[in-house]
């Protein structure tokens, strides 16, 4: 679901008179958030290969995952982690009724985004689509952020 989409949606549920409370990364260093999405517990990894386990048991995919490995950085662009699967070798899988030959290694599936914010940016977004801001609150280092905002209707 796209952004504004998100905040619209919220809107029409809560309805006129409420708050709602969000909580977000904060935009920091690519260094520091490269080194969150490839940590050495290889966390963001396996919540990564875990659509692949997901097509396996859904889909009944044969997707090996030892021949899969993840990739994630940050698109300072977009402001956003992107993460993907790259195909350790040439292979056919399967995936439901779908049949998938992976390139060579150097092929990449794009499989997620993780959008991160200034308090401002996500200000500035709520406004868009009717919400007003209320408060906000970081961490020390301002990595992540609590913000409230308020819907008049």
């Amino acid at each position: 679901m796209r952004r504004p989409a998100f905040l619209r949606n919220a809107a029409q549920i809560l309805g006129a008179g409420s708050t709602l409370i969000i909580g977000v990364d904060l935009i920091k260093l690519a260094e520091v958030l490269n080194a969150a999405y490839n940590d050495k517990m290889a966390s963001p990894a396996k919540f990564n290969l875990n659509l692949l386990v997901r097509i396996n048991r859904e889909l009944r995919g044969n997707f090996k995952l030892d021949t899969f490995e993840h990739h994630a950085f940050f698109n300072r662009e977009r402001n956003r982690v992107e993460m993907h699967l790259a195909s350790l070798k040439r292979q056919k899988v399967r995936g439901g009724r779908a049949r998938l030959s992976t390139s060579a290694p150097a092929k990449r599936s794009h499989t997620e985004n993780s959008y991160k914010y200034s308090v401002e940016s996500l200000g500035a977004l709520a406004r868009g689509v009717g919400w007003e801001p209320a408060g906000a609150w970081t961490d020390k280092r301002k990595y992540f952020s609590i913000q409230a905002f308020t819907f008049a209707g």
